[in-house]
């Protein structure tokens, strides 16, 4: 689980997660960033908050192909309708389902465990959080030194 505080998922914040088979957004999250869940062909669906405002470019549901990056075969995103989720799933050329109430959790196919996935995603969301700090701090000491 995305932690509720959390605001802006980072572009390719959780790419490559091949595994990845569960997500559920945290409902203050306003900001996902340029392929943030690229590759990630475990996820079948998605369900998109209304908080969720600004969506980078294949940000959900896409994968590598031959002519740089398609949409996954199957993948869903949900949400409400005329939303932000709608509105990228329909210009992304995604399958998109309307959901009212506020369940945000998403799931991976039919052989998905979810048990032991939400310390994975935690895991991966540590890792991605100390690296964007490291090329923070290196970016920082490369100003000062000129």
């Amino acid at each position: 689980a995305i932690p509720s505080n959390i605001g802006k998922i980072g572009s390719f914040c959780f790419s490559g997660c091949t595994r990845l088979s569960y997500v559920s957004l945290g409902e203050n999250l306003t900001e996902a960033g340029e392929r943030a869940f690229y590759m990630c062909g475990s996820l079948d669906a998605m369900y998109l908050p209304n908080t969720l405002e600004k969506i980078g470019k294949e940000a959900f549901g896409f994968v590598p192909s031959d002519f740089g990056a398609a949409v996954r075969g199957g993948f869903t995103i949900s949400g409400s309708p005329e939303s932000s989720a709608d509105k990228y799933a329909e210009v992304s050329g995604i399958r998109f389902s309307a959901s009212k109430g506020s369940s945000h959790k998403t799931s991976g196919g039919k052989n998905s465990n979810k048990k032991g996935k939400i310390p994975e995603l935690t895991l991966i969301f540590v890792i991605c959080i100390l690296i964007v700090a490291m090329l923070r701090g290196k970016i920082l000491r490369l100003k000062h030194a000129n």
